[in-house]
């Protein structure tokens, strides 16, 4: 077994860009794509994105890994050693990867495990917290200059199809600038999954610009021009006649949203299926926490402020460590002209 704790992107931050008290916004001039040359799917979400996007060709970063669901601690220290090598001479503050498998690393999300290091902290064995983020409700655009962390998130759906089409609402989401939209808060009955009702009540009472509340306590059959969609629930009726604005978030705070291979709970890629552009689940049990969930005060006010997706969701969930971020990291609907 491996004891070592990996954090194999800290040593880049102060030799790839310099004074940590840099502005250095996550953008396409910044973000690495990851793309598993075993995969073909990942090669081929990986072009299709580059192209979308217009990311540098020197930031798309092949690399190969097991179709597995899960890395080990070996083989990730492996990965991670020699992703750090690949990165060593260029300015990346955030990473993407454009597979589906693996999605965990022994007890962390993927995600989590790139962007924070492989450490147990990030772990728990039954009902405990876990170590925070330094991410968390941080406000920063230049997060590896500042904390030494590089956010990252799966680009990925159920099908090459609905990739690309994910792909091309995060694109579009750009070009909603200055539009009005609503955010979906549904509180539950559901006692274990219900405990972010709070946030709800503090979004509702001082909403930012343009984002317009809807708080209920029944699932909505229909809505239009959604950017918010946040409740508790096993399973969430009715996402497919919700129409998603380009960019939009949804996620609804249960055990196993990032587990792709069961069918008790809804996934992530329900969501995202329905026309989400980015959702967030748990790749182990994290028990009712909400620190280990998306904070929707925070995501909703951070990506109102202009954030890119990534950057809002990431600072929204203060223990993400058994979490796993998806989406298109670049959409960025609030951007400020």
């Amino acid at each position: 077994m491996i004891t070592r704790r990996w954090i194999p992107f800290l040593a880049l931050a102060s030799a790839a860009i310099g004074s940590p008290a840099a502005r250095a916004d996550i953008d396409s001039s910044t973000l690495a794509v990851l793309v598993n040359d075993a995969d073909p799917i990942s090669r081929e979400v990986g072009d299709y994105y580059a192209a979308a996007r217009r990311i540098p060709e020197r930031h798309l970063i092949h690399v190969r890994v097991a179709n597995d669901v899960a890395m080990s601690r070996a083989s990730f220290a492996e990965f991670s050693s020699s992703l750090t090598a690949q990165l060593a001479n260029e300015h990346v503050e955030a990473l993407a990867i454009t597979w589906r498998r693996p999605y965990r690393v022994d007890c962390m999300s993927i995600t989590s495990a790139l962007a924070l290091g492989f450490d147990e902290r990030y772990c728990a064995t039954g009902c405990y917290p876990t170590k925070p983020s330094p991410l968390y409700d941080a406000r920063t655009s230049s997060p590896l200059a500042v904390f030494g962390v590089r956010p990252t998130m799966m680009i990925a759906a159920a099908t090459l199809r609905q990739t690309k089409e994910l792909i091309d609402r995060g694109v579009r989401a750009d070009a909603n600038a200055g539009a009005s939209v609503d955010a979906l808060l549904v509180t539950t009955t559901d006692v274990w999954r219900n405990v972010r009702s709070a946030e709800f009540a503090a979004i509702a009472a001082s909403p930012p610009p343009r984002v317009h509340p809807v708080r209920t306590t029944e699932f909505p059959t229909s809505a239009t021009n959604v950017m918010f969609y946040f409740t508790g629930a096993v399973r969430v009726p009715h996402i497919d006649s919700i129409r998603f604005a380009p960019g939009a978030i949804a996620d609804h705070l249960t055990s196993a949203g990032a587990i792709f291979e069961q069918d008790e709970q809804m996934t992530v890629l329900d969501w995202l299926d329905a026309g989400a552009t980015a959702s967030y689940g748990t790749v182990v049990e994290p028990c009712s926490f909400k620190e280990k969930f998306p904070d929707p005060n925070v995501a909703i006010r951070r990506y109102a402020d202009g954030a890119p997706l990534i950057e809002a969701y990431w600072e929204s969930v203060r223990m993400p460590g058994q979490g796993l971020f998806i989406g298109e990291p670049l959409a960025r609907p609030f951007a400020k002209n």
